[in-house]
């Protein structure tokens, strides 16, 4: 079964699709890890045209997600993903994915907040809210 993480880079998929306003952490964090999985397929086929446009595709819906989020939203969605990486089997690609993710978002918020309230990568944010987050 084809699902986000192991599907190619390639034709928008429903992750695409969701509308611009959605501004769910969830949906940073996917941006972020759609655009991380097609840069890595594009890298290790150099002469694709097609891998390297749709890298730059994901590339583009991340940077346009990311600045219609608000600092809280990266923090959710930075917290979301070391939820998710948490969530996985410790080493497996998945989990080298989700951690690539967690530490991509970890560095947007510390560009948006001072750095005494960023934590070092090995600590985990402090949970502002309540809210549950599942995949």
């Amino acid at each position: 079964m084809t699902t986000r993480e192991n599907a190619a880079p390639g034709p928008p998929s429903a992750l695409d699709a969701m509308p611009a306003d959605d501004e769910r952490p969830e949906r940073l964090a996917d941006l972020a890890d759609a655009w991380l999985r097609a840069e890595a397929v594009s890298v290790g086929q150099p002469g694709s045209v097609d891998l390297a446009r749709a890298a730059a595709e994901r590339a583009t819906a991340y940077e346009e997600g990311l600045t219609a989020a608000s600092t809280e939203d990266v923090r959710l969605a930075w917290q979301f993903a070391l939820d998710r990486q948490g969530r996985t089997d410790a080493g497996s690609d998945t989990w080298r994915t989700a951690a690539r993710v967690a530490e991509l978002l970890r560095f947007e918020y510390a560009a948006r907040e001072p750095s005494d309230a960023v934590p070092a990568p090995h600590v985990r944010p402090v949970a502002r809210d309540v809210r549950h987050f599942s995949t």
